[in-house]
């Protein structure tokens, strides 16, 4: 797409907060949702592509309450749980006229969706790891929330790179990544085997501040952000909400959805995932 297009687009949204929550497993209930066009009975579904998604305890645990056996988009919508993470969403985009540099498919740009940490989280990483300047875990070069373009900062958790075509009513999600977890499971690692790594040069805490961080704080993320960002780029209300809705249907060709049993996590993930 032309950034361009992409600019119009985000100039058109809101400059406060997304917010976003999502509990481990969550997107079976987004999936449920999108395939149930009109009430159909539970056995229906059983004999459907989406059948494993009825092994899933929470879903499970609503079916046991549907005495008639029959089941509507609307029991899957809206679901929630106390564990529930919460998260800020927002967009920026990515890429020039050099599609090579940029590892986009096409010429052009891409939308980011940005999974953004909520302050809970940025609260207690300020005071156990006390970072020297922004990007401590997060690479500056690539698609994560920029301080000087929001008035609203927040560090982003993880990113999803999405090729939008307007003509055909499609979006590829062409790359999901998190580089938060991916250094910060680094210089955990590096702690444990006793070495001091790079990463606590840029923080004023000691190793066993940044071990209480990321044992305490940064561990519920650890599982459950690659689920979080495909369900926010996927998940058409989500999308509405951020602004990007493209017709009546949106079909997704980074992912695919129901060709044959769908295994646990359901979604065959794009080419590139870190």
């Amino acid at each position: 797409m032309k950034k361009e297009t992409l600019d119009e687009l985000i100039a058109c949204l809101p400059d406060d907060r997304t917010l976003f929550h999502y509990f481990k497993g969550q997107y079976a209930f987004l999936l449920l949702a999108c395939a149930i066009r009109e009430e159909q009975s539970i056995n229906q579904l059983k004999k459907s592509p989406y059948q494993s998604l009825l092994k899933q305890p929470d879903i499970k645990k609503i079916l046991a309450r549907q005495g008639d056996g029959k089941v509507s988009a609307g029991l899957f919508k809206h679901p929630w749980r106390n564990d529930s993470q919460p998260f800020v969403l927002t967009v920026d985009t990515w890429g020039k006229h050099n599609q090579w540099q940029y590892q986009t498919t096409r010429k052009g740009c891409n939308l980011v969706l940005q999974l953004n940490f909520s302050e809970h989280h940025n609260r207690a990483y300020q005071r156990l790891v006390k970072p020297k300047e922004d990007y401590l875990f997060n690479y500056s070069g690539h698609p994560v929330m920029d301080r000087e373009k929001r008035r609203l900062y927040r560090e982003t958790l993880a990113w999803a790179r999405i090729d939008l075509d307007l003509e055909s009513n499609e979006a590829l999600i062409e790359e999901i990544q998190s580089d938060w977890v991916r250094r910060a499971r680094y210089c955990l690692q590096g702690i444990r085997k006793g070495d001091t790594p790079w990463y606590l040069d840029w923080c004023h805490c000691e190793p066993e501040a940044f071990v209480r961080y990321a044992e305490n704080v940064l561990a519920p993320y650890n599982n459950i952000w690659p689920e979080a960002m495909l369900s926010a780029a996927i998940e058409k209300n989500q999308l509405v909400q951020t602004g990007v809705v493209i017709g009546s249907k949106l079909n997704l060709k980074g992912v695919r959805l129901c060709q044959k049993e769908i295994p646990d996590f359901v979604i065959r993930w794009p080419a590139r995932r870190c």
